[in-house]
């Protein structure tokens, strides 16, 4: 996490310290200390393995930025929701989420979810096992995807709605439900730079036709 800390000029930095179910912990850094920050925040997951489930207050904040190691493991244990997500009415701004693998454990929606979101992030990770679709990108977010693995995800690994933005960079998107990506049918497709624009090589899957 020093690399992330030194690299986005970061100074406050809570940890989680518990194990096992660390929703209550992550929680209350949520709520209680990365709400309207002036400088990014950092939640650091420490090498190892956690469980997260459902509560009304698990949303990101704009500043925040979620840091694991390659071997920090974040499992979903039951939910209804995302395991990460962000509120609509709040037009959420630059979110980093880096390192470590998330598991949806195929309960809940989407692994990540962003909703009206802009300057989001996601580097160095492996999303494995949603229940619908690794990242939802909606609500006209804007999302960069960068060294990232998306695999067995219900429905799509990636879904982008219309006026959404998904940059995706250096990513490996495989035996997912239905697509690699899925563009809603409202949007005009690729040929709106507004919708998506890719760079560099996607992986693995063949984009928008890539079947189990």
């Amino acid at each position: 996490y020093e690399t992330v800390k030194k690299a986005y000029n970061i100074s406050t930095v809570y940890k989680i310290t518990g194990s096992g179910d660390v929703t209550a912990e992550l929680v209350n850094y949520l709520d209680k200390n990365c709400k309207d920050l002036s400088e990014r925040a950092m939640i650091y997951f420490p090498s190892g393995n956690y469980e997260i489930k459902d509560d009304n207050n698990l949303v990101l904040h704009s500043k925040v930025c979620i840091v694991g190691e390659k071997d920090t493991v974040v499992k979903m244990t039951g939910s209804n929701n995302s395991m990460l997500r962000t509120r609509k009415d709040e037009k959420v701004a630059d979110v980093l989420i880096y390192g470590g693998t998330w598991n949806g454990d195929s309960k809940g929606k989407h692994i990540f979810e962003f909703n009206a979101a802009t300057g989001v992030e996601i580097k160095n990770i492996t999303l494995e096992n949603a229940k619908t679709n690794g990242v939802m990108i909606s609500e006209g977010s804007e999302c960069t995807m960068e060294n990232v693995v998306v695999k067995k995800s219900g429905n799509n690994g990636v879904q982008v709605t219309a006026k959404s933005t998904a940059n995706i960079k250096n990513t490996t998107i495989s035996e997912n439900g239905k697509f690699g990506i899925g563009v809603d049918s409202e949007s005009s497709g690729f040929e709106d730079d507004d919708i998506t624009k890719l760079e560099s090589i996607i992986t693995i899957c063949e984009l928008l036709s890539q079947r189990r």
